[in-house]
């Protein structure tokens, strides 16, 4: 099945994605760009993350969601460019420092940490 995931929902963390984890069986996320309501893409850290990198916010935030490898996402890719800007995100590594300024600006479940 596939759930929902990405950095402004992360409801899945403390049950789901450790089971599945526990299991070593991958998590297929939908929306891991924080669906239509959440414009994600125009978040100033993800932004200066992708700036960082050379990248999107969409890139990074992608990115976040597959970092662990053990997620598999499925972004909506509507052009030719989204796709390629998508795959952006494979390249992509992020430093911890740019995780722990992602955790401060989306807490999950957990809070920040």
């Amino acid at each position: 099945n596939q759930v929902p995931y990405s950095l402004n929902y992360r409801h899945i963390e403390p049950a789901v994605l450790l089971w599945c984890k526990q299991h070593n069986m991958p998590v297929m996320a939908y929306s891991p760009l924080g669906g239509d309501n959440n414009l994600l893409v125009g978040d100033r850290t993800l932004a200066q993350i992708g700036t960082i990198h050379g990248c999107s916010a969409a890139a990074v935030a992608l990115a976040w969601v597959i970092r662990s490898g053990s997620v598999i996402a499925i972004p909506e890719s509507g052009s030719p460019a989204h796709v390629k800007e998508n795959a952006v995100a494979l390249s992509i590594a992020l430093t911890p420092r740019d995780l722990q300024a992602l955790d401060a600006a989306f807490p999950g479940p957990f809070g920040a940490t």
